[in-house]
């Protein structure tokens, strides 16, 4: 099939046309690509871990076209393969896609001499997945340069899966605490993140994106081999925690530590403070 469109925003706008517009802000595509690009020269491979409609898959293919670099699309339902798979073809894109149903430790067991370039995982939202995912990450014989995550800001208004669904606490625990350099990336501010916002009041459950925090983080996993490529506008947690949404997690922790103790402290005195019988109560 001969190539029908020339310019990402075509791309976008077929996309649109039928449904599958990434779930992403173009501020992220932005930033993703940019880094997608510097680290071509590393390995072979891009993957994206979690691929929905094809939004971001479609433009990532297009992105890789003539550069000899090949596109690795992860997701666990088939049909959202078998759907990107159809959106590329009707887009004509001739890069080299290899498609692979199941989750990213399935991949990664089944193709262990694999060399990434650039990882994009955007799958299961709940804190041990993304930390599954990590560890799997962690795990691989090559190391990519760096990593990007969506949805770090992701928040959900039902109690029992605002507990669930942090992966900006994965992140933090399984990298930037151990120091690894990272950028903040997407749209950081209300007005940007209309664009992602998705309220379901009649289902009884709503999500949104917390605009205290990036719409997604990008981490460096091999420093000597990251900074070849993009050396600078990064920080590490340890040394520059200035960031709004860390400061705010940490009073956050900071309070709720206190609060526990206040607590915990307030019971054991109760329980040596001696019992006045008033004639009334317990004897």
């Amino acid at each position: 099939m001969d190539k029908k469109y020339t310019s990402l925003e075509e791309v976008r706008f077929f996309l649109a046309q039928n449904t599958s517009s990434s779930e992403t802000t173009p501020i992220f595509q932005a930033n993703v690509f940019e880094q997608v690009i510097n680290c071509l020269g590393s390995a072979e491979y891009v993957i994206e871990v979690g691929i929905s409609r094809g939004g971001l898959s479609c433009q990532l293919a297009f992105l890789l076209e003539n550069t000899g670099k090949k596109l690795i699309l992860i997701d666990i339902a088939e049909e959202c393969i078998q759907w990107t798979k159809h959106l590329i073809q009707e887009l004509g894109i001739t890069t080299t896609i290899i498609y692979f149903t199941g989750t990213f430790q399935q991949f990664v067991d089944a193709h262990p001499d694999i060399q990434p370039s650039f990882i994009i995982i955007d799958a299961g939202h709940t804190y041990d997945e993304v930390t599954q995912d990590i560890r799997t990450l962690k795990r691989m014989k090559y190391q990519p340069p760096a990593v990007a995550f969506h949805d770090f800001s992701l928040r959900y208004g039902r109690s029992s899966l605002a507990r669930l669904i942090r992966v900006d606490r994965a992140v933090i625990d399984q990298y930037l605490r151990n120091g690894h350099k990272y950028q903040e990336i997407g749209a950081s501010d209300e007005h940007a993140m209309q664009r992602i916002l998705s309220i379901s009041e009649s289902a009884g459950n709503y999500y949104y994106h917390d605009c205290n925090y990036p719409e997604g983080i990008m981490v460096i996993t091999d420093e000597k081999k990251f900074m070849t490529y993009s050396p600078y506008g990064w920080k590490r947690l340890k040394a520059w925690p200035s960031s709004p949404w860390f400061l705010k997690s940490r009073w956050i922790n900071m309070r709720s530590r206190w609060i526990n103790i206040v607590r915990k402290n307030v019971l054991k005195i109760r329980n040596f403070l001696p019992y006045e019988n008033s004639g009334s109560g317990r004897s």
